[in-house]
C-alpha cells in the first residue's frame, strides 16, 4: 500500500506539471482567432498639468553689445566698476559699466493669454545717494542711464527652429527707466498666449550717438527693426553717470513677473 501511495503521488505531481506547461499554448494564435473582427479600438489617455512658468535665464551681453554671450548663466547682474567714456578730447561725457545684461524669458501658461511686466528699483550706494544723482546727491534721480529696453528676436530658437514673427495681437513694449518701471509691460502675448523666447536688457551707461534707445512693437528680424519704430528720445535731459558720483558700492533689485492678461 504504502508503495502505491508513493507512486499515485508521482503521477500526479507530473500530471500538474504539464497542466502547467499546455496552459498558456492555449492563447496561441489561430487562423480563425479575428474572423468576426475587423478592427481594435483602444482608448489612451494622458494628463497635462495647467502651467504658469517664466522660466527665465540672465546672460550678459558681448562687450560690443551686438549679441548675447550665450557660454555662461548669471544669478544676479555685476555691472562691474564704473569708467570714463571720454570724447576724442579725451573729456568724459560719463561714467559706463563694464557689462550689460540680458534676461531671456519662455512663458508657459498653458495657452492663456498673458504679459511679461517688470519692476525695479534705484541702485542706491552704501554711502548714499543713487546711481544718476551726481555730486548734488538728489534722490530720485530719473536715471537715463539705467534703462530697460525689450525686445523679441525672429531667429531666437525654439527647439531647432526660429521662433519667427510674434503671434497675431503680440507686441513689444516700451523702453522704460528702471527707477521708475513698476509693472511695466515689456511683451503682451495676444489671445493665443504661446510660449516664445522674449529678452529684455539693462545696463548703466549713456545714450548711442543718435541719443535715442528704441523698442520695436514687432522685434527683430535679423538686425532690423519690425513693426513701430517705439523711441525712448529724453535728448539733453540724460541723466548720465558722471565723474563726480559718490564713490561706493551701488544696488538695488529688479523683478520680471507672468501675469495673466
Amino acid at each position: 500500500m504504502l508503495r502505491k501511495i508513493v507512486i499515485g503521488a508521482i503521477v500526479v505531481n507530473f500530471l500538474i506539471m504539464l497542466a502547467s506547461v499546455v496552459a498558456p499554448t492555449a492563447a496561441r494564435f489561430r487562423d480563425n482567432a479575428i474572423a468576426d473582427n475587423t478592427s481594435a479600438e483602444y482608448l489612451a489617455t494622458c494628463t497635462v498639468d495647467e502651467s504658469l512658468e517664466i522660466n527665465a535665464k540672465l546672460y550678459r551681453m558681448l562687450p560690443d553689445g551686438s549679441d548675447i554671450d550665450w557660454s555662461t548663466a548669471y544669478d544676479t547682474m555685476d555691472f562691474g566698476t564704473l569708467s570714463a567714456v571720454k570724447d576724442e578730447n579725451e573729456t568724459t561725457l560719463y561714467m559706463g559699466g563694464n557689462y550689460s545684461y540680458a534676461a531671456v524669458m519662455y512663458p508657459a501658461t498653458s495657452g492663456r493669454e498673458y504679459d511679461l511686466v517688470f519692476s525695479g528699483e534705484t541702485l542706491s550706494g552704501d554711502q548714499g545717494g543713487t546711481i544718476g544723482d551726481g555730486g548734488d546727491g538728489q534722490e530720485g534721480s530719473t536715471q537715463d542711464a539705467y534703462l530697460v529696453t525689450p525686445d523679441y528676436q525672429w531667429q531666437d530658437l525654439l527647439g531647432d527652429d526660429p521662433q519667427g514673427e510674434p503671434p497675431a495681437g503680440a507686441s513689444v513694449g516700451l523702453v522704460q527707466r528702471v527707477a521708475s518701471a513698476n509693472n511695466h509691460v515689456l511683451y503682451t502675448s495676444g489671445s493665443a498666449g504661446f510660449t516664445r523666447a522674449v529678452r529684455a536688457y539693462l545696463g548703466v551707461g549713456g545714450p548711442p550717438e543718435s541719443g535715442v534707445v528704441s523698442s520695436w512693437s514687432q522685434g527683430h528680424n535679423g538686425a532690423e527693426g519690425q513693426g513701430t519704430e517705439q523711441e525712448f528720445n529724453e535728448g539733453s535731459a540724460w541723466d548720465l553717470v558722471q565723474p563726480d558720483q559718490t564713490a561706493g558700492d551701488y544696488s538695488g533689485s529688479v523683478t520680471f513677473t507672468l501675469t495673466l492678461s
